[in-house]
């Protein structure tokens, strides 16, 4: 005797999407917008999960920061300028040092850079990308992809020049320490000249993934008021990951890393600096300020193009032009 299968029916997309909302009732949501992310520390309310669960946490405490040079590094890099056969990049960075004994800032700006993004150019990058050819190729369409090759590659330079240059304590970055771009063996020789030259990374990530997978420890450190950061599992080879608070008031978490050379304990270094109410060190703000690329400086670098014998021709946006101006005020569409 056969056994006929009985082939089991495909759900509709609207079948599945009715199930899903079962699953809004009684769940909290932050709003998230195109081209928006959004804090998540509306959602770490202490009162929506009872917690009973026992972490090893790092209570921060206050430190005397007199005699340490602490460098803020941030880059901002935007797209300004299409052809047929790339996209021009431009690139900023900027090393903002702090220092706390007389309370002054001195800053360093690099850039703006052009970086003309096109097949003959990303061979060059292949060298510093774990990334295959192929997918480099690939990343020329894809303006996500390529600002984040071009940036870790951009910011990795200035690292390696300050760590080098030596003379500073902590190099103090927005974000995570290791990408999952770069190639391995350059990690490891950045890590080697920190050890030489007693240098210390710390990133520090205003929003994260690892937040939301680690939920009931911000409920935790919340619920008890803890200024404090919980060591999570090991993620990458130069670095330990934290998440906490610098100010459990405020609400807002952090994910931090800290190079493996470095003592956790210098996360007191950086609750100690000067910092806004979130507890966000007031030196990665001052680079995020310098490093933005403004209107006025995208006119000059279009002055350069043109110098340089590129030419600039006017357009609108593919979608205005095709079906009506829709973009703007509450009528904006996405």
């Amino acid at each position: 005797m056969k056994f006929q299968k009985t082939k089991e029916r495909l759900p509709t997309f609207d079948e599945v999407a009715e199930l899903s909302l079962d699953y809004v009732r009684k769940s909290e949501f932050i709003t998230r917008l195109p081209r928006r992310l959004m804090s998540y520390f509306p959602l770490f309310d202490v009162n929506s999960i009872d917690v009973e669960i026992d972490l090893d946490v790092m209570k921060l405490e206050k430190v005397d920061v007199n005699n340490i040079k602490v460098v803020g590094i941030d880059t901002s890099i935007i797209p300004i300028a299409e052809s047929v056969k790339g996209i021009l990049y431009a690139v900023r960075g900027a090393a903002v040092v702090f220092d706390a004994g007389d309370d002054s800032y001195s800053i360093k700006v690099y850039g703006p850079t052009l970086v003309y993004y096109t097949p003959e150019v990303v061979k060059y990058l292949h060298r510093y990308v774990r990334l295959g050819l192929n997918s480099l190729f690939s990343s020329i369409y894809d303006t996500y992809i390529a600002k984040k090759i071009l940036v870790t590659i951009y910011e990795f330079n200035i690292l390696n020049e300050l760590v080098n240059y030596g003379g500073y304590d902590i190099l103090l970055i927005d974000g995570a320490i290791e990408s999952p771009i770069l190639r391995r063996h350059l990690y490891n020789e950045l890590l080697g000249a920190l050890h030489q030259n007693s240098v210390g990374i710390v990133g520090v990530s205003k929003r994260s993934r690892l937040i939301k997978k680690y939920f009931e420890t911000m409920i935790y450190l919340k619920k008890f008021g803890v200024d404090g950061f919980v060591k999570v599992d090991r993620l990458n080879h130069i670095s330990s990951t934290f998440v906490g608070y610098f100010n459990v008031k405020s609400g807002m978490p952090f994910r931090v890393d800290i190079s493996s050379n470095t003592p956790s304990s210098y996360l007191n270094v950086i609750y100690s600096l000067p910092s806004n109410g979130f507890g966000y060190p007031s030196v990665l703000i001052e680079a995020h300020t310098v490093s933005k690329l403004k209107y006025r400086d995208v006119l000059g670098l279009y002055r350069v193009i043109m110098e340089m014998g590129g030419s600039i021709k006017s357009s609108i946006t593919h979608r205005s032009a095709v079906i009506g101006p829709l973009e703007g005020g509450m009528h904006e569409t996405f």
